[in-house]
């Protein structure tokens, strides 16, 4: 990592702890620099703005390609590649929940959030659908649209962790490593007529 993409780094991370721990209003660029062992001035350079590090730490945050890189590899049984996928996803929500907690305090008055609300989604979407697509596609029961089973699965996990996120806990059912496992067995049953193994 270069010098200059080093400093970048220490400075998106910074504003992101800072943003989702005090706020973005009351989390100073002064704050930001001095966590990021940098002074103000560079992160100036560096962002021009508070509104451009913000914007920017979130894509840093998010950054799909990686994401896609990261995810586990397929194996060709469609319970071990769904069950993989799903860890990965949550695990991936975890590292990631100050910012989640930024996103979710600040949506109502902060347009830079509200933009990226906007665009997010359909990105992990597109992450997720093309994973999908090569786990069920070759088992699906015909006219099974994947897009909506894809939506149907994902979104279980998320409400769950999303209030893990914002509450500690996930007060309407607890999803450990047995309830997953019968979650993904339901649900391939339905998309592809399998049971229980």
């Amino acid at each position: 990592m270069s010098k200059q993409t080093d400093t970048r780094y220490r400075i998106m991370e910074s504003a992101i702890e800072l943003f989702s721990t005090r706020g973005y209003m009351a989390a100073t660029t002064k704050e930001i620099a001095t966590r990021a062992q940098v002074n103000e001035l560079t992160l100036f350079r560096h962002f021009g703005s508070k509104d451009a590090l913000l914007d920017r730490s979130i894509d840093h945050a998010f950054a799909y390609e990686e994401l896609q890189a990261s995810l586990p590899p397929l194996t060709g049984d469609p319970e071990e590649d769904l069950l993989s996928t799903v860890a990965f996803m949550r695990g991936n929500m975890r590292q990631r929940a100050s910012l989640y907690r930024l996103m979710l305090k600040e949506f109502s008055n902060n347009t830079v959030v509200r933009e990226k609300l906007k665009e997010l989604p359909r990105k992990v979407k597109a992450v997720m659908l093309e994973r999908m697509g090569y786990i069920l596609r070759p088992n699906m029961r015909t006219g099974t649209d994947i897009e909506t089973a894809s939506i149907f699965l994902m979104s279980y996990f998320l409400r769950s962790e999303m209030m893990v996120i914002m509450m500690g806990e996930d007060p309407f059912h607890e999803v450990d490593e047995s309830r997953t496992r019968e979650v993904v067995r339901m649900f391939l049953n339905g998309v592809m007529g399998e049971g229980p193994r």
